[in-house]
């Protein structure tokens, strides 16, 4: 440290530690790599319309 700073306590920063292991009530939480991967993979299927003549059982009553 430089002159005239002064150090954190050690009951001080012993307690910083705890804090942020322990980590922030209500805060969100960002989602993985992956689900973000498959969120933006299921919003491209969502955009696509069907193709004319498949096999897809949507509105057929099955």
């Amino acid at each position: 440290m430089g002159r005239g700073e002064e150090s954190i306590p050690d009951e001080e920063w012993e307690r910083f530690l705890r804090e942020a292991q322990a980590g922030t009530e209500g805060a969100p939480e960002e989602p993985s790599a992956r689900a973000r991967m498959v969120a933006a993979r299921l919003r491209e299927e969502a955009d696509r319309p069907e193709p004319f003549g498949s096999m897809s059982t949507k509105g057929r009553g099955m």
